[in-house]
């Protein structure tokens, strides 16, 4: 083959070459399509109706009242759906299949408010319900001891004292501070933490001083760990024993 005959056939390849890399350039976009496509196909009728679902976003008080049916055959009022709780919002799931039907969010102050002017009875209760906590925060909060002349007097020279919890006759808890056998402080127990254990040591040891030799919170680490048991070697490091 001549040279200028190998040149031309150079040239007629790349020529090809160039065709055929536009062709599968173009051809691309529809083998994409059809791949995807064939992934949809592929999935589960039942898998794509639970992702569906799943993002459906139910209002907390007309899911309540409603009814829902399942492609498994359940059918029945909401409240008999099972449920899986979070600080904000539930799932829920058919009872039956445990398939997911969406979530719920808790209702806002906003909601409750709406709902009870409209009349509805779980509203209206909860609105009640929330009025009592709003209340009972705002007296705990007041009860709080946060200054040393909250506490009363004692002429000991030896101070030993201890956290208590009492219930009194309405239900109410409180974080009692009992120092040689007689109480000298209390506060409404409110949120379950270690805070006031560390307040109270400090209130004490400045009203005090060096008479103060013993301090035990224990008796009350139901309130003050709540359910976090890594607090409770923590609470005990907070006693203070006689020399």
């Amino acid at each position: 083959m001549t040279a200028k005959k190998k040149k031309k056939a150079a040239k007629k390849a790349a020529k090809k070459a160039v065709k055929k890399k536009v062709a599968a350039k173009k051809a691309a976009p529809k083998k994409k399509a059809a791949k995807k496509a064939a992934k949809k196909k592929s999935v589960p009728r039942k898998k794509r109706n639970l992702t569906m679902q799943y993002k459906q976003h139910h209002d907390y008080y007309k899911f309540s009242q409603g009814k829902s049916k399942c492609e498994c055959g359940w059918s029945g009022p909401n409240d008999e759906l099972s449920i899986e709780g979070f600080s904000e919002l539930f799932e829920i799931y058919c009872p039956t299949c445990e398939r997911k039907f969406g979530i719920v969010s808790y209702p806002s102050d906003a909601s409750i408010e709406h709902y009870a002017a409209l009349g509805n009875a779980e509203a209206i209760k909860d609105l009640a319900s929330r009025h009592r906590w709003r209340d009972f925060a705002k007296n705990a909060t007041e009860s709080q001891i946060t200054e040393i002349s909250q506490l009363r007097d004692l002429q000991e020279q030896e101070i030993k004292s201890s956290l208590h919890l009492v219930q009194d006759d309405d239900k109410n808890t409180w974080l009692v501070i009992v120092a040689n056998g007689q109480e000298i402080g209390r506060e409404l127990c409110f949120w379950e933490e270690i805070e006031p254990a560390y307040r109270l040591k400090d209130l004490l040891q400045k009203k005090f001083g060096g008479n103060l030799v013993a301090f035990d919170p224990m008796p009350a680490y139901l309130y003050l760990c709540g359910d976090s048991s890594s607090l409770y070697p923590e609470l005990q490091r907070l006693t203070l024993s006689p020399k």
